[in-house]
C-alpha cells in the first residue's frame, strides 16, 4: 500500500500550467500601489464608517453594526468558495470566467437563508435583526463584484480593482453616516449601504469584469465543471469560514456576556489595532497570481523565498503596530471615539498582537492556497475554533474585554504557527515529488485518474 502525502496530494485540478495565456496589465509595481491605494482608501473609509456611527447615532449602534459583520461575514466567507483566490491564482485557465460566476450566482439564495434563519435562531431584537438582514443582502452584492475582481487579479489588472475599492469606501461611508444622521436608524443605514454597493457592482465592477469575458448565462451551465469547482473550493471556504468565526466569536462572546455597548467598545478597538490589515491585503491580493504561477511551474525555491519575503514584510508591520499602540493607543481610541471608548490599553495591545499574527502568516496562507492546500486550512482552522469556544466557555462567567482580546491572540498564534508547519511540509514534499505527470485541465485530470484506476 503507498503512502499518500496529505498534503500536496489535495491539488488535483488546475495545479499545471497549459497554453492558456494570462492577460497582462500594468506593471506589477504600478498594480500593486494601485492595490495598495484602494485598499487603504477603502480600510480609512470603513474605519471612518465605525467612528461616524458613534458620533452621529450610540455604542448600541456600533454594536449592532459588529453584531451584522459577525453574522454574516462567515457566512458568505464559507460560500464565497474562495473563487477570487482560485481565479486569481489559476495559472492554468483551466476554468472560464462564467464558470466563477454561474457558481457564485447559485450560492447566493442559501447565504440569504442561511443569515435569515440565524437570525431566528438568535432571537435579536427587530432593530438588531434588521440590521443584519440588511448587511447580508449587502454582502451578496458584494459577492459578485469579488467575481469580477478575481478575473482582474488574474489578468493582472489590479488598477480596476483598486479604484473599485476606492470608490467603494467613499460611497459606504457616505450612504451610512448621511442614512443614519437623517433617519436615526441603523437597519436603515445598512439598507443604504447594500445600494451603494449594488451601483457600484452594476454601473463598474459588472461592466469592467465582462471585459474580454463573454456574458455568462445559466444557459452555460455545466454541471461537472461546476461540481469540480465546488469541490475545490468548498475547503478553502470552509477554511476562511473558520478564519472569520475566530475573528468573529471574541464579538459574540462579549455580547452574550457583557451587552451591546461592549461590543460597540471592543469593535471600536479592534478597528483602531487592525489598521495594517490593508496594506498586508493589498500585498497579498497582488501576489497571488505570482504564487500561482511560481507553484504551477513547480519552482519551490523561488515560491518559498516570495512567501519568506512577505512574512518578513507582515511581521515588521506587526511590531510596528505594536510600539505604536502601546505608545499612543488609549489616546488614540478617547481622541477619535470619545471618552466612553478608552481605559483598556492591555487589550489593545492583546488586540494588536493578535494583528500581528495575521500579518505574518498572511503569505504562508496564501501560498498554501496557490498550492491547493485546502484540506489543511480547514483541518487548522477547525482546531483553533474548538478551541476558542472550549476557551470561551470555561471563561463566559468573567469574561471581560481583556480576556477576550488574550482569548483572539492565543488562537491567531496557534494557527500561526501550524499554518508555517504546514507549509514547510508542503514545499519540501512537492520538492520531491517534481516529477508528476503535468494536468493541464479538469478533463485530463479526470482522465488520468481514470487511466490510473
Amino acid at each position: 500500500m503507498t503512502t499518500q502525502l496529505p498534503i500536496v496530494s489535495q491539488a488535483r485540478v488546475n495545479e499545471r500550467p497549459s497554453s492558456t495565456a494570462v492577460p497582462t496589465g500594468p506593471s506589477t509595481s504600478r498594480g500593486l500601489a494601485w492595490m495598495l491605494a484602494g485598499n487603504l482608501i477603502f480600510a480609512a473609509c470603513q474605519w471612518g464608517t465605525q467612528i461616524a456611527i458613534s458620533r452621529v447615532g450610540t455604542q448600541t449602534h456600533v454594536g449592532q453594526y459588529a453584531v451584522a459583520i459577525a453574522i454574516g461575514a462567515p457566512v458568505w466567507f464559507l460560500l464565497s468558495l474562495q473563487l477570487r483566490a482560485l481565479q486569481a491564482s489559476d495559472a492554468s485557465g483551466a476554468f472560464r470566467f462564467g464558470d466563477y460566476w454561474r457558481l457564485r450566482l447559485a450560492t447566493i439564495p442559501a447565504g440569504l437563508s442561511l443569515i435569515v434563519a440565524a437570525v431566528l435562531i438568535a432571537s435579536y431584537r427587530a432593530e438588531t435583526a434588521a440590521v443584519v438582514i440588511a448587511y447580508g443582502a449587502a454582502k451578496a452584492i458584494e459577492a459578485l463584484s469579488d467575481v469580477c475582481h478575481g478575473a482582474h487579479q488574474r489578468g493582472r489588472r489590479l488598477h480596476v480593482v483598486g479604484l473599485s475599492l476606492a470608490i467603494k469606501g467613499v460611497a459606504s461611508i457616505s450612504a451610512v453616516a448621511i442614512t443614519l444622521w437623517i433617519t436615526g436608524s441603523m437597519a436603515w443605514a445598512a439598507a443604504s449601504l447594500g445600494g451603494a454597493w449594488l451601483a457600484l457592482f452594476w454601473f463598474h465592477d459588472r461592466r469592467r469584469g465582462l471585459e474580454g469575458n463573454a456574458t455568462p448565462s445559466f444557459a452555460g451551465w455545466n454541471t461537472d465543471r461546476s461540481w469540480q469547482l465546488v469541490r475545490l473550493g468548498a475547503p478553502l471556504g470552509i477554511g476562511i469560514t473558520l478564519l472569520a468565526i475566530i475573528v468573529s466569536l471574541p464579538n459574540l462572546l462579549v455580547e452574550s456576556a457583557l451587552s451591546e455597548a461592549d461590543v460597540g467598545v471592543f469593535s471600536a478597538m479592534t478597528c483602531l489595532t487592525w489598521a495594517g490589515i490593508p496594506l498586508i491585503n493589498a500585498v497579498g491580493q497582488s501576489s497571488m497570481c505570482t504564487l500561482g504561477s511560481l507553484w504551477s511551474e513547480r519552482n519551490i525555491a523561488e515560491l518559498r523565498r516570495l512567501t519568506l519575503r512577505l512574512a518578513l514584510l507582515g511581521a515588521a508591520l506587526g511590531l510596528a503596530a505594536l510600539a505604536a499602540v502601546a505608545l499612543f493607543g488609549n489616546w488614540a481610541m478617547t481622541t477619535i471615539y470619545g471618552p466612553a471608548y478608552g481605559g483598556h490599553p492591555a487589550a489593545m495591545l492583546w488586540l494588536t498582537a493578535a494583528a500581528a499574527l495575521l500579518y505574518c502568516t498572511r503569505s504562508a496562507a496564501d501560498a498554501l492556497t496557490a498550492m491547493r492546500c485546502a484540506r489543511t486550512h480547514v483541518c487548522i482552522h477547525s482546531a483553533a475554533v474548538i478551541g476558542m469556544v472550549t476557551a470561551g466557555w470555561m471563561l463566559r462567567s468573567t469574561l471581560t474585554l481583556e480576556t477576550a482580546a488574550e482569548l483572539l491572540a492565543g488562537t491567531l498564534a496557534f494557527r500561526g504557527m501550524t499554518l508555517a508547519v504546514a507549509f514547510l511540509y508542503a514545499t519540501r514534499a512537492a520538492s520531491s515529488a517534481r516529477d508528476l505527470a503535468p494536468v493541464t485541465s479538469p478533463d485530463i485530470a479526470a482522465s488520468a485518474r481514470r487511466a490510473a484506476a
